[in-house]
């Protein structure tokens, strides 16, 4: 059965980030922080490597504001690329850590209950009177476990609540089996859940490692040892494979960043380059060509007009030497 986070534990983390507790799941839910959509890679005096988050800053924003620049290195100083500043994230990974605790012990408790939820769902209806016993007085315990964290008489009980119905402990101590079922109870459930586990770890053997199914009692048992390895090996290679994720995320988001910044760049190259040898060379290009074509007109002119003059003083042998070279001219 699903629990709500301990009471205790909302307010330790509200206490360490310094927020209002309306305002606590919003910034456990996101990591990156107020300014998570501010900030630019800059170069940092030393070897600590803070940068802020990915942003649209350009070399033009640097000139015209000449304090920016200034101002973005002191903010590098005191951020982490994720936005938030370097004590607060402190502070989140050490939350992080005692919740990561407290998850794992409230898993271990939920697995209990869970085994002893199914061992009643399982129980076989004609099971010998002792067992019969045994799973009545288990099943009484659970309900009334589960009534008391209901009605608000927790290990851990809020104070502001009220108690539901005005019930106190002593009222359900009332309800409790008689003392010899629970000695019953005390001193076979630890067996019974020795045994239920070790089913339950074959079964996820039998699921992870398919072909142990055939091994024998000793060789599953090997391999049972080497299981929890396994999944240990696996679960870190997850979590290392979800922080590259992370990682290349991040770098992805700057290097969209740059990229814009870059395109502009090349853009403005372009038009430059376009005006000052395309269109800056055309308009020599087209004086050059007026000249020929003025220079080409005055010889045709020239041609023309003083043709008739020179054909007269040929002698008939330059004539003839013309007409052969040029038939159609003449």
């Amino acid at each position: 059965m699903a629990r709500a986070p301990h009471p205790a534990l909302e307010r330790r983390c509200t206490s360490h980030l310094s927020v209002p507790p309306r305002l606590c799941p919003a910034v456990m839910a996101s990591a990156r922080g107020p300014l998570g959509d501010l900030g630019c890679e800059l170069p940092q005096q030393g070897s600590s490597g803070a940068s802020l988050p990915p942003c649209q800053v350009t070399e033009e924003d640097l000139t015209a504001n000449p304090g920016l620049a200034t101002l973005l290195q002191g903010l590098a100083g005191h951020m982490d690329a994720s936005g938030l500043s370097t004590g607060l994230a402190r502070q989140l990974q050490q939350v992080q850590r005692e919740l990561q605790l407290q998850r794992v012990a409230w898993l271990r408790w939920e697995c209990l209950h869970r085994l002893l939820q199914e061992a009643l769902l399982k129980a076989d209806t004609g099971s010998a009177p002792r067992d019969k016993k045994f799973l009545e007085t288990l099943e009484r315990c659970l309900r009334l476990g589960e009534l008391r964290l209901i009605v608000g008489l927790g290990p851990a009980p809020c104070a502001a609540s009220p108690i539901l119905l005005g019930l106190e402990v002593s009222d359900l101590q009332e309800l409790l089996p008689p003392s010899q079922d629970l000695a019953l109870l005390r001193e076979c459930l630890p067996l019974d859940l020795e045994e239920w586990l070790q089913h339950r770890a074959l079964a996820l053997l039998s699921y992870y490692w398919p072909e142990s199914d055939g091994a024998g009692a000793a060789e599953r048992s090997a391999q049972l040892g080497m299981l929890a390895e396994v999944l240990v090996a696996e679960q870190r290679r997850l979590r290392e494979a979800r922080v590259r994720r992370r990682d290349l995320i991040g770098l992805l988001e700057r290097q969209r960043a740059a990229y814009g910044q870059a395109l502009e760049q090349c853009r403005g190259l372009l038009c430059r380059l376009a005006q000052e040898y395309r269109l800056g060379t055309q308009a020599e290009l087209d004086q050059s060509n007026a000249q020929y074509l003025e220079t080409k007109c005055s010889a045709m002119l020239l041609k023309a007009r003083d043709g008739p003059e020179v054909r007269a003083r040929w002698t008939s042998k330059v004539k003839e030497g013309h007409r052969s070279l040029h038939p159609q001219q003449l």
